[in-house]
């Protein structure tokens, strides 16, 4: 749960500042790659035969759930994202 509220903050943010949707999707992919590895590293003996893109694939269709879900709570955020490429800052 803390990780959706820092992810829901940052991406209220994001929102605010355009320049900070690089940290946003750095700090996801960070967080996503480091519970992977930590799942793989604490609970290989447990998972037996699961296969490891099976977890993999749950894994992106958790981010893509949440996302989905964050984009359609910040409607701003979704329009900028449409209008101003990722980083550009918005030119009045």
């Amino acid at each position: 749960m803390l990780v959706g509220f820092v992810a829901s903050w940052l991406v209220g943010l994001a929102e605010r500042y355009p320049l900070t949707q690089y940290m946003v999707l750095i700090v996801l992919i960070l967080v996503a790659f480091h519970l992977y590895a930590a799942m793989l590293l604490y609970a290989l003996p447990l998972l037996g035969p699961t296969a490891w893109w099976e977890i993999g694939l749950a894994s992106v269709l958790a981010a893509v759930g949440m996302g989905w879900y964050l984009l359609r709570l910040h409607p701003a955020l979704r329009q900028e994202l449409h209008d101003i490429p990722m980083g550009e800052v918005p030119r009045d």
